[in-house]
């Protein structure tokens, strides 16, 4: 290595030599070419013509060299534009990239990890910026924040677990677990002495706490041992909980008993919670100040919140942004009365998947959220309370009230971006309710049917004839985005008109997303229709019989 730096400083040292010589000629050169200027004549043309070519060709040699050394000097990281900027700027460049990474990965399961390495296969935002180069790995190791994310999905004794929670310094942690580790034998004791040996040190940093675990017991276990690890809890802001055996009650076993004071105090100054097949009591208490909940796979009768409960559960959280409740409804023997409606204004998306039609009418009827973005309805079940009329129509109904209701003195339209209605159980002939609904919600940009039989003359609504202008001249005015999958009775010839209508009047939408549609009567071949529908949308997916016709969506 030494050899090769000398070697080095040897070509550097010959090549500034011979151009201070070559400086010197040049001098010499001019000063030769000002005085042959004064004494030059005609009888001198032939001479000067040739040497005028090796002029030429000294001048593009002299260029090629130079624009050689020029590459080589362009390749250093010194001369990049953002290796000049200020290490703290860097640094919060790298803070964003992480948070850009977290937003990406929301709606996608976390990436597995080797087994057989320390490091997980593929490599975060934070290890990435890390190897680039010397500079930006001394910034990247310096920022405390792009390493707080903990997993323990590393082998034991998880070395790269300890290496993440040195580099993360003082920053609050985010600590997930995924049981069982897929390399113990399971149960394993020695596996809770050791995570804990590693974060007990550290539990007052935590501030996310995610445990997903096949069994209740080991879920509980290591919750009983982080609250053992401390006599304060740790200061969480996000606590999920999932139990895929949907087996109970956290606190029901292993003497919890005695942490239930820790347990409240660990709740209290939650913004986020998600449970998942189990839960932690429906106290008042236990969900104040909440941003986001998510009760979900609560099955069984044990695990659901009564109407009381839940309807108490929103009064304590006056600040709540995110609802949803997805398989999880309410224990109908303990309803005493509907009561009044809990006006929820910080509410802006709200779902409810997989549910008793009835639960889903109750949640509509007690929520009033003048300010919502988002509604999610899915996978609605069915309930028999001796109705006659079929619940599809009540889900509708109930839907339609939700929207228009508006609050006292407030003739403004509800606000709502995005709908998305799925599997509603309504029948032949229910497509008229779907137009108050659409009405309801004239700054809708997003909407996604999936499942439901609607109609053409839907579609036909969502067009804008010639001429016609204003908000409530049809529905979906501001549409920018329509999926529509598995919905009978819509056709290509139908919405291939709507879209044209929709470009004449300048309100063209940006994407479309078609799946098993009803066969088209006009006998139209899909590369006419595939043709028609690329000059109508800017992005365009089209699914028959399970294949992608193309897909401009990623």
């Amino acid at each position: 290595m030494l050899g090769v730096a000398v070697e080095r400083k040897r070509a550097a040292d010959r090549w500034s030599e011979s151009l201070t010589r070559l400086s010197d000629i040049l001098v010499e050169y001019k000063s030769a070419s000002r005085h042959l200027q004064h004494l030059c004549d005609p009888r001198h043309s032939a001479l000067l013509d040739s040497k005028f070519a090796l002029l030429e060709t000294l001048e593009l040699r002299l260029a090629r060299t130079r624009r050689g050394l020029q590459c080589v000097r362009n390749t250093s990281l010194e001369l990049v534009p953002i290796n000049k900027l200020h290490p703290e700027i860097l640094s919060y460049i790298f803070q964003l990239g992480v948070e850009q990474e977290e937003r990406d990965s929301e709606d996608v399961e976390n990436s597995s990890y080797n087994s057989s390495n320390d490091e997980p296969e593929g490599r975060t935002f934070a290890e990435l910026v890390s190897h680039v180069s010397r500079h930006w790995r001394a910034v990247a190791l310096d920022t405390a924040v792009l390493w707080t994310k903990v997993d323990f999905s590393d082998p034991p004794p998880h070395e790269y677990t300890r290496i993440l929670i040195n580099r993360s310094k003082r920053a609050p942690l985010d600590v997930s677990f995924a049981l069982p580790h897929a390399d113990l034998n399971w149960p394993d004791t020695e596996y809770f002495d050791t995570v804990m040996d590693i974060l007990g040190p550290h539990i007052p940093r935590i501030t996310a706490l995610t445990i997903d675990s096949p069994d209740f017991d080991d879920m509980t276990i290591l919750m009983y041992r982080i609250l053992q690890c401390t006599s304060t809890a740790p200061p969480l802001k996000s606590l999920v909980l999932i139990d895929q055996s949907a087996s109970g009650h956290v606190v029901s076993s292993f003497g919890f008993s005695n942490r239930i004071p820790q347990l409240y105090e660990l709740m209290a100054n939650l913004r986020i919670v998600n449970f998942d097949g189990t839960r932690l009591p429906y106290s008042t208490s236990t969900f104040k100040h909440l941003t986001s909940l998510r009760l979900a796979n609560m099955s069984s009768v044990e695990n659901q919140p009564s109407r009381d409960e839940f309807r108490d559960i929103l009064i304590a959280c006056p600040m709540l942004e995110s609802l949803i409740l997805d398989g999880s409804g309410f224990d109908v023997d303990k309803v005493t009365n509907v009561g009044d409606g809990v006006k929820m204004i910080s509410l802006h998306t709200l779902h409810l998947i997989c549910i008793p039609w009835t639960d889903m009418e109750y949640a509509l009827h007690v929520i009033e959220a003048p300010c919502l973005r988002e509604l999610k309805i899915a996978d609605v079940e069915e309930a028999d309370i001796g109705d006659n009329r079929h619940h599809g129509e009540r889900v509708l109904q109930a839907i339609q009230q939700f929207l228009t209701h508006r609050p006292p003195g407030s003739s403004s339209p509800s606000p709502l971006e995005h709908l998305h209605l799925r599997s509603t159980q309504t029948v032949e002939g229910s497509w008229p309710q779907y137009i108050p609904i659409l009405q309801a919600a004239p700054y809708l940009r997003i909407l996604v049917l999936y499942d439901i039989t609607l109609s053409d003359r839907i579609i036909d609504r969502m067009g804008i004839p010639d001429g016609v202008t204003g908000a409530r001249a049809v529905v979906c005015p501001s549409l920018e985005t329509l999926k529509l999958c598995d919905v009978s009775n819509v056709t290509f010839s139908a919405l291939i008109a709507m879209l044209k209508s929709r470009v004449r009047s300048g309100k063209k939408l940006e994407v479309l997303k078609v799946a098993e549609l009803t066969p088209d009567p006009s006998g139209d071949d899909l590369e006419t229709i595939m043709n028609e529908l690329r000059l109508a949308v800017d992005r365009v997916v089209v699914i028959l019989d399970g294949e992608p016709i193309e897909d401009l969506i990623t």
